[in-house]
C-alpha cells in the first residue's frame, strides 16, 4: 500500500463510506504487479490504486463489488492463463470488506498513513482465516522497523494458527530534490508515486512552498544550498537530484 491509497482509505472511512480493500498476497511467475499491490473499490465502482490492470483487475473489481454487498471477505486464487492473459503467473488476491464504522480499520489506516507520510518503513502483517465463509475477520497490523531496518515482525500465537502474510511497506528511499522550479515540481509527483520519500529544497520561499508540492514529504527553504546539505540525513538509501537554476 502506498501513501495515496492509505489516505484515500482513511478519507472513505471518515466519510462513512464502506469499501473493499483488494490486495495481492502472493504471486508466482510473471505478473504486472506482485505482493503488496493494493486497490480500493467503492460501491459505485470507483477505484484507488491498482493490482495490475487487465482481466485480473477486472475480475477482482467484480468480486469486490460482491464483497461490499455481502460484507464478507473472500480469497481469489487466480491463474492468468485462464483469464486470457499472456503473463503466465498465478497467485492469490485478498478482497476484504472494510466497514467504515470499524474503529480498528480507522486506526490501522491512520497508522499506515503516518508511517508512509513520514518516510518510515515497516511491515503489514495480514492473517487470513482458513475459512472466510464462516464470517471470520481478516486481521492486520503494522510492525514498524527499528532504525537499522533489521527488526523482524514477530507473529502472535493467534496469527500462527492462520495463514499469515508479511509485506514490507514504506519508502523505497529518500529523494532530495534540489530545486523547486518547474522541473522539480514535475518530478516530485513521479517520485512520490514510486514510493520515494521526497524532500524539496530551494533558497526561494516563493518556490519552496508546500502548496506547490502537496505530495512531498518535506519542503525546505534553505539559506544557501551549500549549508543545507549538512543538515540532511543522507545515507545509503538516499538519492540526490539537482535541478536548480
Amino acid at each position: 500500500m502506498d501513501l495515496q491509497t492509505a489516505r484515500a482509505g482513511l478519507a472513505l472511512i471518515e466519510r462513512g463510506e464502506d469499501f473493499a480493500w483488494v490486495s495481492v498476497l502472493d504471486t508466482r511467475g510473471s505478473l504486472p504487479r506482485h505482493s503488496g499491490a493494493t486497490m480500493l473499490v467503492t460501491a459505485d465502482g470507483s477505484l484507488t490504486g491498482s493490482i495490475g490492470g487487465g482481466p485480473l483487475e477486472a475480475a477482482a473489481i467484480e468480486q469486490a463489488l460482491e464483497v461490499i454487498g455481502s460484507g464478507r471477505p473472500r480469497l481469489m486464487v487466480f491463474d492468468t492463463s485462464s483469464l486470457g492473459m499472456m503473463c503466465g503467473g498465478e497467485g492469490s488476491v485478498l478482497i476484504d470488506y472494510v466497514d467504515s464504522s470499524n474503529a480498528a480499520a480507522q486506526g490501522l489506516l491512520r497508522e499506515l498513513s503516518a508511517l508512509l507520510g513520514e518516510g518510515r518503513r515497516g511491515w503489514l502483517v495480514t492473517s487470513v482465516p482458513a475459512d472466510l465463509s464462516a464470517g471470520s475477520a481478516v486481521r492486520r497490523r503494522v510492525v514498524v522497523s527499528d532504525e537499522s531496518g533489521a527488526a523482524d515482525p514477530a507473529l502472535s500465537a493467534d496469527e500462527g494458527s492462520s495463514p499469515t502474510y508479511v509485506q514490507p511497506i514504506g519508502a523505497r528511499g529518500t529523494a532530495y530534490v534540489f530545486g523547486a522550479g518547474h522541473c522539480g515540481q514535475s518530478l516530485v509527483p513521479v517520485l512520490s508515486a514510486l514510493s520515494f520519500y521526497t524532500v524539496v529544497i530551494d533558497d526561494r520561499p516563493e518556490f519552496a512552498d508546500r502548496r506547490r508540492f502537496p505530495e512531498a514529504g518535506r519542503v525546505v527553504v534553505a539559506d544557501s544550498f551549500d549549508r543545507v546539505v549538512e543538515t540532511l540525513s543522507v545515507d545509503e538509501d538516499s538519492y540526490i537530484v539537482i535541478v536548480t537554476r
